[in-house]
């Protein structure tokens, strides 16, 4: 069984119709994890990707990350504006899954302050792997 406090049994369940039940290929296994993290990034939570797939009992298990960031990273070359202006703008809570649209809204608040000329956010590659960490910048 499929469990998600994010989708509904039914829309993952949605993902897999194809294959379920049948022996199927790795191509049409591969599109119904795709079609599972679009599911995902069609609701805004941009961060949760698949850590794991295995099969047991004839059961696929697909494990997905929380989709919850890291933490954030607000990286300021020039020490201008304070740092409490800058958290006071961002709308990323680290304890909760990260959706599109807070993290658009952040990097809009932050533009629309005027203190800086680019705002960005972006996933951190840290020794090869993708750290989710919300990186700012003001440059």
């Amino acid at each position: 069984g499929w469990s998600s406090e994010l989708l509904t049994t039914k829309e993952i369940e949605s993902c897999f119709r194809l294959i379920t039940g049948i022996l199927y290929t790795n191509t049409s296994g591969t599109k119904a994890l795709e079609a599972l993290i679009n599911k995902y990034r069609s609701k805004g939570f941009c961060l949760v990707t698949i850590e794991s797939t295995s099969c047991r009992d004839g059961i696929l298990q697909v494990k997905v990350s929380s989709g919850k960031p890291d933490g954030i990273d607000i990286q300021r070359n020039k020490n201008i504006t304070g740092i409490t202006s800058i958290k006071r703008e961002i709308k990323v809570d680290t304890t909760q899954v990260l959706r599109f649209k807070k993290a658009e809204e952040s990097v809009d608040n932050l533009y629309h302050t005027g203190s800086f000329n680019c705002v960005s956010v972006s996933d951190k590659l840290v020794k090869g792997v993708v750290n989710n960490t919300v990186s700012i910048s003001n440059v």
